[in-house]
């Protein structure tokens, strides 16, 4: 299950670039936040209990609290996507401009899809809102937190949870799926950062 925002945490952007073959293992919903995600590269298909969709690089999947899904691989690419998830209160301003139908109208779209030349506006949007929001920085997060993201990394299947203590143990199978194509070129990293130490 996706883990919730932390207390206190109204936005939240990630970018994650996953293997070619990546799927998540069982349907999850998120339920105190609102999704909007842009596909950098990877065509995905997302199953509801009420709809499948598909969406392929350079568009925007809209998903709303509450609504079981799962993603999965449909291409040969590797999966890489921005997911920008925030709550109804960080909304509430925009709602209240445009208003509540529109807000709904929006969400029921589940996929926008654009021209070449706004994808590339748009991905550039969502880039700079990475940075800004600076993701590759883990060095506030507390312990609380890094057991969320074991836990998120036990839900991909890529850990198994300890049965006692704190020693998360890696699913290798699952984990090479997942990196996929990129294994050859982490184990290269992996060994020259062991070398200099």
């Amino acid at each position: 299950m996706p883990a919730p925002l932390r207390e206190g945490t109204q936005i939240y952007v990630e970018r994650k670039t996953l293997g070619v073959s990546y799927s998540m293992p069982v349907m999850a919903m998120a339920m105190d936040y609102y999704e909007i995600g842009y596909i950098i590269s990877g065509d995905r298909k997302t199953i509801t209990p009420t709809a499948t969709y598909f969406a392929n690089a350079g568009m925007v999947g809209l998903t709303p609290p509450y609504v079981y899904h799962r993603t999965m691989a449909v291409s040969d690419e590797p999966y890489e996507r921005i997911l920008i998830k925030f709550t109804r209160a960080f909304a509430e301003p925009f709602i209240r401009e445009v208003g509540q139908q529109v807000f709904d109208l929006l969400y029921e779209q589940k996929i926008c899809q654009f021209t070449k030349e706004s994808q590339e506006k748009i991905c550039h949007m969502f880039m700079e809102m990475a940075e800004e929001y600076n993701i590759h920085c883990l060095e506030n997060e507390t312990q609380n937190d890094y057991i969320i993201l074991l836990d998120e990394m036990v839900d991909m299947g890529i850990l198994s949870k300890p049965n006692e203590g704190n020693l998360y143990r890696l699913r290798r199978s699952s984990f090479v799926d997942i990196i996929g194509e990129n294994f050859d070129v982490l184990d290269a990293e992996i060994i020259s950062s062991n070398e200099e130490v």
